[in-house]
């Protein structure tokens, strides 16, 4: 069996196989004038896999672009739009490098962790106490907002030490309660299931259309008896 995984690598595979083995094909034709009108039929079949776009000259040379591309610019044909061959050609596309990002309470969010390192970089003990202290009630916050269980203060306040690599320290602090509203509680837990949609309660009015109803409903029922 035939896998595609054992087939040679595709150039460009919006296209599909069949046409990068159709451009493979041209490069076997020898006559120069041949090989340039088979080149204009696989073009029209380019074109063709996206009836969506506009036959426009800017699309056309793309697509010519992209023909060049894929025989490697080693097609040698009569064309409106002339191979351009880059100076650096390569088919290997950049590696997307993802920001370093050390997340280990996830419930906190990653505006906390940026909320303490600015609030240790402080010069003031006295600020940098006081916006501790508040950070420390927004973490309490969103502990109980991914979480239904209460809180010890002291697991926040070993949080705000962790978080800050141990810059910060708020041994003794006493925290307020904190309370969520339903409504607070309804959209995180919605979030968590997927979904927004506000539940229906109650009987719903009923439409004219359905009092018109019962009321001839009725009227005949009178009249029969």
């Amino acid at each position: 069996m035939d896998y595609n995984t054992q087939r040679e690598h595709l150039v460009l595979p919006e296209y599909g196989r069949h046409v990068q083995h159709m451009v493979e094909y041209l490069l076997t034709i020898t006559d120069r004038k041949r090989r340039s009108e088979q080149a204009a039929i696989v073009v029209r079949v380019m074109l063709s896999q996206n009836p969506q776009l506009k036959r426009v000259e800017e699309q056309e040379r793309k697509v010519w672009e992209h023909l060049y591309m894929i025989s490697g610019y080693r097609l040698d044909i009569d064309s409106r739009y002339p191979m351009h061959k880059p100076d650096n050609v390569s088919q290997e596309k950049p590696e997307l490098n993802y920001p370093a990002r050390k997340q280990r309470l996830n419930h906190y969010g990653t505006l906390v962790p940026k909320m303490l390192q600015a609030v240790s970089n402080l010069d003031s003990t006295e600020e940098k106490r006081l916006f501790a202290l508040q950070t420390a009630h927004q973490m309490k916050r969103c502990y109980l907002e991914w979480n239904k269980s209460t809180v010890e203060n002291n697991e926040i306040l070993a949080d705000v030490e962790r978080l800050s690599d141990r810059r910060l320290n708020l041994e003794g602090a006493t925290l307020n309660d904190v309370s969520v509203t339903p409504t607070d509680a309804g959209h995180m837990q919605a979030k968590k299931n997927g979904t927004n949609r506000p539940q229906q309660q109650g009987n719903t009015t009923p439409s004219p259309s359905n009092k018109q109803y019962h009321h001839n409903k009725n009227k005949k029922r009178r009249a029969a008896q």
